[in-house]
């Protein structure tokens, strides 16, 4: 009997280790939302890294920094409002040797 009750503890406490990571990777980015299939991230837009090689960004606390892939267009408008605050929706989320890389689907400027 006493083994029973160990082993139920044991598989009780692995489901809650469990339970409990995968909340925490589902809300581990404190400014990204998910609609439908579609997620975003708001902060203001910038410019990182030095010239020649400079990469439109999108700064969304002090200490992260998202690069964004976009078309011309896109990357032209938003060149044009550097420091504004956006919402930047993407489809893919990349992990590079220089940061993380987001593939923008869409842009909405944020009134203040």
């Amino acid at each position: 009997m006493n083994n029973l009750k160990y082993f139920i503890s044991i598989l009780f406490l692995i489901t809650l280790i469990g339970c409990t990571k995968e909340n925490l990777q589902n809300t581990s980015s404190q400014s990204g939302k998910k609609l439908m299939n579609n997620s975003f991230v708001e902060g203001k837009i910038t410019v990182v890294g030095n010239e020649p090689f400079t990469v439109l960004g999108l700064q969304v606390n002090d200490s992260t920094v998202y690069k964004l892939d976009c078309n011309e267009k896109t990357k032209n408008l938003l060149l044009k409002n550097q420091g504004e605050l956006y919402k930047i929706y993407f489809t893919k989320k990349t992990d590079t040797k220089t940061g993380i890389k987001l593939e923008v689907t869409k842009t909405e400027k944020i009134k203040k």
